[in-house]
């Protein structure tokens, strides 16, 4: 055999010849932080779940701040209804702010309540919400300052 085709053909023998290449490691589970440790009171947890709502984001991490706290304050119920709404669940959202208004009149409830409602396609009784709001107190007319005479401005003397 010719030297060259030798040359040649070494490359392939050798491959033929070679162990088989080791397989690649199975991909690794990416190890996912620990969550935040949860405030140790629950007015605290309210107090984190009401920013986390008010910025609209940390949806999830409100859900479990809310979930921590035992049932029976209004105001868990109130943040239980928002997040409702930011997800997008009017009936949840319904169902949170009756329990709020079961415990007492709140005008602001009402009318989230009453949204809530009209989404859900209830105008009738989003209606009836909205006659129950309890009208703003009116607030004194503005009075016009009273006019100053002004003084006649005077040429600098520069």
């Amino acid at each position: 055999m010719p030297r060259r085709l030798l040359v040649a053909l070494l490359p392939l023998v050798a491959c033929a010849t070679a162990p088989p290449a080791p397989s690649p490691a199975p991909p690794r589970a990416e190890a996912r932080p620990a969550p935040p440790a949860l405030p140790p009171t629950e007015a605290a947890r309210l107090d984190e779940a009401a920013r986390l709502l008010a910025d609209g984001a940390g949806l999830e991490r409100a859900a479990l701040l809310l979930a921590a706290v035992a049932p029976g304050p209004s105001r868990r119920d109130l943040l239980l209804g928002q997040l409702a709404e930011l997800r997008g669940d009017d009936v949840t959202a319904v169902a949170a702010y009756e329990l709020v208004l079961a415990r007492g009149e709140d005008d602001e409830v009402r009318l989230r309540r009453a949204l809530a409602l009209e989404r859900l396609g209830l105008g009738a009784e989003a209606a009836d919400d909205l006659r129950r709001l309890r009208p703003a107190p009116r607030e004194p007319a503005l009075q016009p300052a009273p006019t100053r005479q002004l003084r006649p401005l005077r040429p600098s003397s520069r």
